[in-house]
C-alpha cells in the first residue's frame, strides 16, 4: 500500500473517529426497514450523516451537490425520507486537496412521502425482477462501469 493511500485512510479514519466519537452521545444509529430491506442509517446530533471522499480537485459548491453527487444525495434523500427527517448532513472529504479538506453540506428534503415512495417503487422494481432497461439509470460517472451495459437505461441517459 503506498504512502499517499495508507495518509488518505489516516485521515478520512480520524474524520470517521471524530464523527463518531469526538462528542460524547452525538452519534447515534436508527434501524431502517423497508420492505425486505432493513439496514441502519448513521446520524450526528439526530441529523443523518454519511461520509464519502472524493478525488475531486477542488470543492463543489453546494448549489452543485445534487448534480455533482447525485448518487451521495440520492442515498441521503433516502435515508432521511426513510427515518422521517428533512434535514441530512453529507460529509465529503475532498483527498486530492492540499492540507486534508473536507467539506460538510446541510441539505434539506421538501417531499419525504414523494421520495420514500420512489425508494418503495426502486424496491419493487427490483424485486419483481423488471428488466435492466427498465431500471433507474446509473449516476453518469458509473454508467461505464454498469455491468447490465450495453442493455440497460445508463447507455440512454
Amino acid at each position: 500500500m503506498s504512502f499517499a493511500r495508507l495518509e488518505h485512510q489516516g485521515f478520512k479514519g480520524a474524520l470517521e473517529q471524530a464523527l463518531r466519537f469526538g462528542i460524547p452521545g452525538a452519534f447515534g444509529r436508527t434501524r431502517l426497514e423497508l420492505g425486505s430491506l432493513s439496514g441502519w442509517v448513521n446520524t450526528f446530533n439526530g441529523t443523518p450523516t454519511i461520509l464519502r471522499s472524493t478525488k475531486f480537485p477542488e470543492m463543489v459548491e453546494r448549489k452543485h451537490l445534487a448534480r455533482t453527487f447525485s448518487h451521495y444525495f440520492d442515498r441521503l434523500a433516502f435515508e432521511c425520507a426513510l427515518s422521517g427527517h428533512k434535514q441530512g448532513r453529507i460529509v465529503i472529504y475532498y483527498e486530492s486537496l492540499e492540507g486534508d479538506k473536507f467539506m460538510v453540506y446541510d441539505v434539506r428534503f421538501k417531499n419525504l412521502e414523494r421520495i420514500a415512495a420512489e425508494a418503495e417503487r426502486r424496491l419493487y422494481l427490483l424485486e419483481s425482477g423488471t428488466p435492466a432497461q427498465e431500471l433507474p439509470p446509473c449516476p453518469l460517472w458509473m454508467a461505464k462501469f454498469c455491468p447490465f451495459s450495453p442493455g440497460c437505461g445508463c447507455t440512454s441517459a
